[in-house]
């Protein structure tokens, strides 16, 4: 990377000799808590939709990780489901299931 000159501004912001902002770990440390930049925080409903979008998210994740889990189970009891029937957690995924533990 290329040196160039730094200075400080009264903010305690790090700026180029073009004027642009520079972000990296070595830039100049200051005691004071007026320095420490504001962090965006979205406002009302966006922060609300993103907070719905994220736990929409991870349910899906637990609900991957919960079928793999099933299937895992399945195989190691040696009923081999998944050449038979595309998804387990369809139409006729459970059925099938509750037939093969009711004894049918």
């Amino acid at each position: 990377m290329k040196n160039r000159k730094r200075e400080t501004c009264t903010s305690g912001t790090v700026r180029d000799e073009d004027g642009n902002i520079l972000i990296y770990s070595a830039a100049p440390r200051c005691p004071w808590l007026c320095c420490v930049p504001a962090s965006f925080r979205p406002k009302g409903q966006i922060a609300e939709l993103r907070a719905h979008v994220r736990q929409r998210a991870r349910l899906l994740e637990y609900a991957a990780s919960h079928i793999r889990h099933t299937q895992k189970a399945l195989t190691e009891m040696n009923l081999q489901l998944h050449p038979v029937v595309a998804d387990i957690t369809g139409a006729s995924g459970p059925w099938i299931i509750r037939a093969i533990l009711a004894g049918a």
